[in-house]
């Protein structure tokens, strides 16, 4: 079996390549500044979709988000390839709303199963971690297992639309967002699931692990003696 993975080096792209090859499957790696052991992929580019897809059994894709004002890339690039048999799509939501934050290799473990074991088509695994958070609670969290005070400030809805349309986005595109994170808003994804470890075999991992795993990344830098 060969799986392209869209993305290789993003957050979850990388642990899915590396859950992958834990697997033993032999993983194409597409990137937009391919490495050697990689492949050109860019979404704006469909001339370079052919190459990535050839001979692959299947895909994980990690949605052009940077074209909201093109809907029909992602349906573009299935029809491009008819002979993958299996598809997993990465979907995200967010605002300033509580919400079931996942850790990036839960995701890649979860995607990982999906694509190289029966009983996983025509699903969609719907994965949190093991509470909802807001926002806020999450900056809290970083910054205890810092040792420093962080602080979160949320953009207001007309703010967000304002820079929408700044950046270009057509009003279709701006009201299918404006939408969306209404209903995160009013707590729609504040919901927690058991979905990780039912396909992995344990649980999710909390953000009180992933900030003290990583805590070093929020700590000021400290100046080098001279």
């Amino acid at each position: 079996m060969k799986i392209l993975v869209i993305g290789a080096s993003g957050k979850t792209g990388r642990p899915v390549v590396e859950a992958l090859e834990a697997r033993g499957v032999e993983v194409r790696a597409a990137r937009r500044a391919p490495v050697p052991a990689g492949v050109l992929f860019d979404w704006a580019d469909p001339g370079t979709w052919q190459e990535a897809l050839r001979d692959v059994d299947a895909l994980y894709v990690v949605g052009p988000y940077m074209y909201p004002d093109r809907p029909a890339l992602v349906g573009d690039l299935l029809a491009a390839a008819p002979h993958a048999r299996r598809v997993v799509l990465l979907s995200v939501l967010a605002a300033d709303a509580a919400v079931g934050f996942v850790d990036a290799r839960d995701v890649a473990e979860v995607a990982a199963a999906a694509l190289t074991e029966d009983g996983h088509a025509d699903r969609i695994h719907v994965l949190t971690g093991p509470e909802a958070l807001t926002y806020a609670q999450v900056t809290r969290v970083l910054g205890e297992a810092a040792g420093r005070e962080l602080q979160y400030t949320a953009l207001d809805a007309d703010e967000h639309v304002a820079g929408m349309r700044a950046a270009g986005l057509d009003e279709r595109s701006v009201m299918w967002q404006q939408g969306l994170f209404q209903l995160i808003r009013d707590g729609h994804n504040a919901v927690v699931t058991d979905t990780v470890e039912r396909v992995t075999g344990h649980p999710a991992r909390s953000l009180d692990s992933y900030a003290r795993e990583n805590a070093a990344t929020w700590r000021p830098a400290v100046p080098a003696e001279r």
